[in-house]
């Protein structure tokens, strides 16, 4: 599956225009930085007690931003009206699972 993962990642590059070499590099510094980021993550995170509270709205901003511009555009191109009112109904429901777990916790 991590191959599989990888050989995702370089082709898309390679289809953006970059050339293998650059594709490479670009992949393997993704790589990096994200282990990276875990490790300042874990020491960081086990030292301040706040450390989550301050680092949800960044990851939720993340999540937010990846819905925003790249599957909103998708759910636009649907034309058949049954199933962008399923689409809206899970969206809807996806909120209202967000309030209860958020009354709940």
């Amino acid at each position: 599956m991590l191959s599989a993962k990888v050989l995702y990642a370089i082709g898309i590059l390679l289809h953006a225009g970059f050339t293998k070499r650059r594709a490479l590099f670009f992949n393997f510094l993704s790589a990096t930085l994200a282990l990276l980021g875990t490790a300042v993550a874990l020491l960081v995170g086990s030292s301040l007690e706040s450390f989550s509270a301050v680092m949800l709205p960044f990851t939720a901003g993340g999540f937010i931003y990846i819905a925003g511009s790249d599957l909103l555009p998708e759910l636009q191109k649907e034309l058949k009206a049954a199933k962008s009112l399923v689409q809206l109904a899970a969206m809807i429901a996806g909120i209202g699972l967000m309030l209860i777990l958020r009354a709940l916790g």
